[in-house]
């Protein structure tokens, strides 16, 4: 998981409250201070207000406006975050089925897991992740083991994913095992599968020709 590399530096309580409400639905770990606190070394995004701009020391400064988009603020930082650590792609695994394992890796970190019901739940999560998350290389991985639910969230991912995206197919072979990420962020069998997809370079799909794999 990543480090906590962000910190959250305003005494605006509304401020507060919106931004550390968006990194814990990312799952981000942060730290608190006071915008003229002195920021830790390890810290390599700070995220403040435009007023309270001034009083943070530091080079890297992400600042949300009265009226600004605080998912867009936020996931700006985590993309400089990121870009710090030297990750430059987010990659997303899924274990289809009649339950969606779901796995966000940054670089080889993973990110989050989680599980889905149907295939529009799936969808969803997929989009959001990706909005959220602005990095310049973004990779769905598919296990390609469970057709027809495989195909079927091939065409959907062709059809809703922008063009940028690349599409893969992978091997499931041996992917039902547990690794350790996926014991420390939860998630079960299905999870774990997606954990192990997303780590496996897979078949790329063309874009618009899915029905010719």
């Amino acid at each position: 998981m990543m480090k906590r590399k962000i910190a959250v530096a305003t005494v605006s309580g509304k401020a507060y409250y919106l931004i550390v409400r968006e990194l814990e639905k990312l799952k981000v770990p942060f730290i608190s201070l006071r915008p003229w606190d002195a920021v830790p070394t390890e810290v390599d995004v700070v995220i403040t207000t435009e007023k309270e701009r001034d009083m943070v020391n530091h080079p890297t400064i992400v600042t949300l406006s009265e009226e600004g988009d605080v998912s867009e603020a936020v996931g700006k930082a985590v993309k400089l975050a990121m870009e710090k650590e030297g990750e430059d792609a987010v990659v997303l695994g899924v274990d289809p089925g009649k339950t969606y394992g779901l796995a966000l890796l940054v670089g080889r970190e993973v990110y989050e897991t989680s599980t889905h019901s149907t295939l529009g739940g799936v969808l969803r999560a997929i989009l959001k992740a990706l909005n959220a998350l602005p990095f310049p290389k973004k990779i769905v991985r598919v296990g390609g083991g469970a057709q027809p639910y495989t195909d079927e969230l091939i065409k959907s991912l062709d059809d809703l994913l922008p063009r940028n995206v690349t599409i893969e197919v992978v091997n499931e072979e041996g992917t039902t095992k547990k690794i350790k990420d996926v014991e420390k962020v939860g998630g079960g069998k299905d999870a774990s599968s997606a954990v192990m997809i997303a780590m496996r370079k897979g078949k790329v799909c063309a874009r618009g020709k899915v029905g010719e794999r």
